[in-house]
């Protein structure tokens, strides 16, 4: 709240190039900045979220101000799964409200469908509900998700 004030307090209009955004990894971290965020829009700012890395879900209903949304799994060293349902919910939120959505990566773990007969696996499989979830590294695991990639950028929905 403080920060909004001060920082956005002596600005006559929102810059128009300019995006403000937030990271959400979960359910508690989106209710605690989706107000904040909120008032920015209000504002007049262009808002983006960064859902990455996807680590739970999130209730985007209270989201559909925002001009763009990105989506990711985490990469490094003792990643965590990015369970599919999750980059999917984001995805399909968007999708309903038009509101372009960028997939920016799998992470260390990748679902079966994108695994070849080359790969190398650097764990045992995992199952998220049905998904086995293989650790590739991210350069295997791509960013591909149902078959397509999603890279719509804010102002360039499509």
């Amino acid at each position: 709240e403080a920060f909004l004030t001060s920082s956005f307090a002596g600005l006559q209009e929102p810059m128009r190039n300019i995006y403000l955004g937030v990271s959400v990894e979960n359910k508690a971290r989106s209710e605690q900045r989706v107000g904040p965020m909120m008032r920015l829009h209000s504002m007049g700012w262009k808002t983006v979220v960064s859902y990455e890395p996807a680590l739970g879900p999130v209730d985007w209903s209270e989201w559909d101000f925002i001009d763009g949304l990105i989506c990711g799994g985490e990469s490094g060293v003792g990643a965590r799964i990015m369970h599919p349902y999750l980059a999917r919910s984001a995805r399909d939120f968007c999708v309903k409200n038009k509101i372009p959505f960028f997939f920016k990566q799998w992470g260390e773990w990748a679902p079966l469908s994108k695994i070849d007969e080359r790969t190398t696996f650097k764990t045992k499989p995992v199952d998220m509900g049905g998904t086995l979830m293989f650790k590739v590294g991210k350069g295997m695991a791509g960013c591909s998700l149902d078959g397509r990639e999603w890279k719509e950028m804010p102002g360039a929905a499509g």
